[in-house]
């Protein structure tokens, strides 16, 4: 019998193609199903969650190609109230978003790559670490930072050995320039929070890096599901 595991995301999936590589990795015998809690990739469907002053903020791509942000934290509600629909009807809930968001509720077995990723790196901070951090837009810098500087703390480390930059996935120039920031911050290895980089972002970052580990969250996620599958 397949499991029936639901990947849910802000907004609307292209369609199956945008999750071929996470089925790379789970095989055939799970059942996918893809759900958004933004219909359309319009500015009208994300009215309701534009971000208010102080919101924590995801990057959102209009269907004109426009970048703009949404509110985590108008997100919460929606996300938690589509978890508890889904109780009975899926066996797994994998939050495709690396976003900052807080602890969810959920009635079900549910994935929250955020805290999950940071709870792993910081099980493999050693004292004199220098880490990198990449997240899709600039105004997720700040909230970011804050959020990891908790993990670092934790393992006695200092603010200036963390080291949050910015750049959408879908520009390739800003990726390289991302890089480079990071490695004249001579960090020791880099953590890209952001679902959207896949394993050709993941060269492009290797090669401005001279060589340094790149760890994708979206990689972590696909390997920690298919366990649990």
């Amino acid at each position: 019998m397949k499991k029936r595991l639901a990947i849910l995301a802000a907004p609307p999936f292209k369609g199956p193609e945008e999750v071929s590589d996470f089925r790379t990795v789970w095989g055939n015998d799970v059942e996918i199903i893809l759900s958004s809690i933004i219909p359309e990739r319009t500015e009208k469907a994300i009215k309701p969650f534009l971000p208010g002053s102080g919101d924590r903020v995801l990057m959102f791509v209009l269907e004109d190609g426009t970048h703009t942000t949404i509110s985590i934290d108008k997100l919460v509600p929606a996300i938690e109230k589509r978890l508890q629909e889904m109780q009975d009807k899926v066996d797994l809930v994998f939050l495709a978003c690396g976003g900052d968001f807080p602890k969810l509720n959920s009635p079900i077995p549910f994935i929250q790559p955020n805290i999950i990723l940071r709870n792993m790196i910081s099980g493999m901070l050693f004292p004199h670490a220098r880490v990198g951090v990449i997240t899709p837009d600039q105004q997720q810098v700040w909230h970011v930072r804050n959020s990891w500087l908790n993990y670092i703390a934790a393992r006695g480390m200092s603010e200036d050995q963390l080291h949050v930059d910015w750049a959408p996935p879908s520009r390739e120039i800003d990726i390289k320039e991302c890089a480079k920031r990071l490695e004249e911050k001579k960090v020791d290895f880099v953590v890209v929070e952001c679902l959207g980089y896949k394993d050709q972002h993941k060269k492009i970052l290797k090669q401005e890096l001279n060589d340094k580990p790149v760890i994708l969250i979206r990689t972590v996620m696909a390997n920690l599901i298919k366990e649990l599958l």
